[in-house]
């Protein structure tokens, strides 16, 4: 054991060689070793297996620690995955990313303390969160964002915490601009937005929507303040109009406001047709 004879005639048996064992008598050829088993004298029966955390190298005659920022798996060493690290060496596992660090890349050596204005309130983060509206933090490491005290707001890196004084109003944790006449502030929004055409507002700080014109008006938009009679000529008989309706040829809206228009008299003059309005429709 721990030899073979390879050839015919042989006085002295050859010593098996380094990455390879010879556990049997009569062998004509010397296993290699496999996966993470290596050998690094001559002459041995049998193959070593490498430490945990550690691979076999240099065709199966030594074997190495998998270095910072991989983990040992079978024979090889694998990078450790967005979200946990390894700062050691020799190692078959990775650890994750704690609370208050994110660890965004591949290979990570080390976790990477949550900035300042971020929160990471879990374990195996990728990336930090902004602290939400009317949240802060003003240190490195956080686990959770502190709330801003009363009347006050976040500011825009999350740092800190600035004054909301009136006219203005917090809400959903910024601090708004009363909206004025022509705009509103959507439900659940943080800024000011114009009136759609078809609606108005003609009051401060409007919340949630802008008023529909009716019938008989028409609101040209966006951003219209007021609304405003149909003309004559046209009607208006929906409620969110942004510009009035024509009469057809053959009907008329003798005055301001009509949701429908009238159909004209016809008179025949030298073979001619001639529309006319019955005085019973004109304006006064």
């Amino acid at each position: 054991k721990g030899s073979y004879c390879n050839e015919l005639g042989m006085v002295n048996p050859k010593l098996c060689p380094r990455g390879f064992e010879c556990p049997r008598n009569n062998m004509v050829s010397a296993d290699a070793c496999t996966g993470r088993e290596y050998q690094d004298d001559t002459g041995q029966q049998i193959c070593k297996t490498c430490e945990i955390g550690f691979v076999s190298i240099d065709e199966n005659t030594a074997c190495a620690p998998c270095k910072p920022g991989f983990q040992q798996f079978e024979n090889e060493c694998r990078g450790c995955v967005p979200g946990t690290y390894q700062d050691n060496s020799g190692k078959n596992f990775c650890d994750d990313c704690p609370t208050g660090f994110y660890c965004p890349e591949v290979e990570a050596i080390s976790p990477i303390p949550c900035p300042i204005g971020y929160e990471c309130p879990q374990s195996k983060l990728t990336a930090p969160e902004l602290c939400p509206l009317g949240e802060f933090s003003e240190a490195k490491g956080a686990e959770t964002c502190a709330k801003c005290p009363a009347n006050t707001v976040s500011n825009e890196e999350r740092t800190g915490c600035n004054d909301c004084n009136l006219p203005k109003f917090i809400i959903n944790g910024a601090c708004i601009e009363p909206c004025g006449p022509g705009s509103y502030l959507p439900n659940g929004g943080v800024k000011c937005e114009l009136c759609p055409a078809g609606t108005y507002n003609d009051e401060e700080d409007r919340r949630n929507n802008c008023k529909n014109c009716g019938e008989k008006y028409y609101c040209p938009g966006p951003g219209a303040e007021t609304r405003i009679l149909c003309p004559i000529g046209s009607f208006c008989n929906e409620n969110r109009l942004s510009e009035p309706k024509p009469c057809p040829e053959d009907r008329i809206a003798p005055n301001e406001g009509q949701v429908e228009c009238q159909k004209c008299q016809t008179q025949t003059v030298d073979n001619e047709k001639i529309y006319y309005v019955p005085n019973n429709l004109r304006s006064e």
